[in-house]
């Protein structure tokens, strides 16, 4: 190796992430599905379950998912499908085990997420939904994840698709909290 050789640049490896599209109970089958198809088209790596509580989340969270879309009802104090198991579990076993996306998909209150969703000091991106608001979040998801598959860091991507400026309105964007503790570290 010469010297120049250490200013050249290095081809990147193909990043080709595990995704788990899950949901906790019933009544979320139909949006899971249909996120996961978004999923699959850009990461061929997803998989899609459904789990009976929380605790089962919980324990799949654990298994090394490069990013975990989750349907799951979070209540006022930010407890997850009434259980005793918070938000913020589930952001520490996620980030133990290395995933760079939490996506909380379904729309929940944001005083549970406010209250016990904590990722202060986490190397994870972190969005919770407020309202899918119909068909805004799955073009969403699929112009997120183009943008990303194409080279892009997701706070890149989210701010081309919903610029973060104070006031201005996102027509086209559901509702959401977007918490970028990844940085610019590109991950699909």
């Amino acid at each position: 190796m010469s010297f120049l050789d250490l200013f050249k640049k290095k081809p990147t490896e193909p990043l080709n992430p595990r995704v788990l599209v899950c949901s906790v109970g019933d009544g979320f089958e139909a949006f899971a599905s249909e996120d996961a198809a978004a999923y699959k088209r850009f990461l061929p790596q997803t998989s899609v379950l459904h789990f009976a509580d929380a605790k089962a989340l919980l324990h799949a969270a654990a298994d090394h998912y490069d990013i975990l879309h989750v349907f799951v009802e979070v209540n006022s104090d930010g407890n997850l499908a009434q259980s005793a198991h918070t938000g913020a579990e589930l952001i520490d076993i996620a980030t133990n085990a290395g995933t760079k996306l939490l996506w909380i998909a379904n729309g929940n209150n944001p005083e549970g997420y406010i209250k016990n969703f904590r990722v202060k000091g986490k190397a994870i991106n972190l969005v919770m939904t407020i309202n899918r608001d119909g068909v805004k979040f799955s073009n969403f998801l699929h112009s997120l994840l183009g943008e990303m598959k194409y080279g892009a860091t997701m706070p890149v991507a989210w701010n081309r698709l919903a610029p973060q400026i104070p006031g201005k309105e996102h027509s086209d964007a559901p509702a959401t909290i977007f918490v970028c503790g990844l940085g610019q570290a590109r991950f699909i």
